[in-house]
């Protein structure tokens, strides 16, 4: 496909991509024909647009389990506005978006790769649909286009450090949903180090009663002449049902959770609780 540069604001930069003339714009009571093993996944995605949006989505579930059964000109009738079909010859990651005046056709072999459509397709649309307040009065669209996407790694993965610093269940929620936006697949969750124990061993509770918190915490450089400490009691931890939570809202953002717990190495946390396991 030929490509231009300058007019594709999507992250990372598809695989291949064309940009077109003119765009599509979104409609009230917009009507969506699914193939029947992607309808779970698309309407978890079409109900964020619709939050946002307050646009109305009829999503119909086909007989039609590919992109050849679609028969888009024998109906003009019951046109719809939105295709999303399935190809079993595309890869697990991969997908096919396509965005002219009349409609938009996705095709995928998988709901991951769906999902990256989702995402891409999110991207397109104007900024003040991800900053405004729910449910203006605005005109929503997106370019037209035709894109081939896959990854070119197959672990894409950030690190999020919980050790040094706790953070909340709704930041780390947030972190995904920023991560699933931009095709990412691997969480990295640094969970223990010698700063802090953050996640609930239930037959070792110590390491939630007091390894998960320390005094204060370290104000300037290593290098500095004189550190000084904020003063501030600082810590937290998580439950084993509240890992599972993440685990599944990851799942559900095609997301893999990789947890670090230190072990042998980093135990300062760990012995704190627990100074019968260490040596001198």
């Amino acid at each position: 496909m030929n490509s231009n540069v300058n007019s594709l604001t999507v992250i990372p930069k598809p695989y291949e991509f064309k940009c077109l003339k003119g765009r599509f714009v979104f409609k009230p009571n917009i009507k969506i024909c699914c193939t029947p093993c992607f309808l779970g996944e698309l309407k978890r995605g079409v109900n964020w647009l619709q939050l946002r949006t307050g646009i109305t989505f009829k999503i119909e579930s086909s007989g039609a389990t590919t992109t050849d059964d679609f028969d888009r000109k024998s109906d003009p009738s019951s046109k719809y506005s939105i295709y999303v079909t399935k190809d079993i010859n595309l890869s697990i990651e991969e997908y096919y978006l396509q965005i002219n005046e009349d409609y938009i056709s996705i095709i995928a072999s998988t709901t991951t790769g769906m999902f990256y459509a989702l995402q891409t397709l999110r991207q397109l649309l104007p900024n003040y649909v991800e900053t405004k307040d729910l449910n203006c009065c605005d005109v929503y669209f997106v370019p037209a286009l035709e894109i081939r996407d896959l990854p070119r790694f197959s672990w894409r993965g950030m690190h999020l450090d919980v050790a040094r610093n706790f953070m909340s269940m709704s930041f780390i929620k947030r972190f995904l949903d920023i991560l699933a936006l931009h095709k990412m697949n691997r969480l990295h969750l640094h969970l223990t180090d010698d700063q802090g124990w953050r996640i609930e061993i239930k037959s070792l509770p110590k390491l939630t009663e007091s390894s998960c918190w320390r005094k204060q915490t370290t104000v300037g450089h290593a290098l500095d002449s004189h550190l000084g400490s904020d003063g501030v009691i600082h810590g937290g931890f998580y439950t084993q049902h509240e890992i599972q939570e993440l685990v599944e809202y990851a799942e559900k953002r095609h997301i893999t959770i990789v947890p670090e717990i230190d072990l042998p190495g980093h135990m300062a946390a760990f012995l704190h609780a627990y100074p019968e396991y260490g040596c001198t």
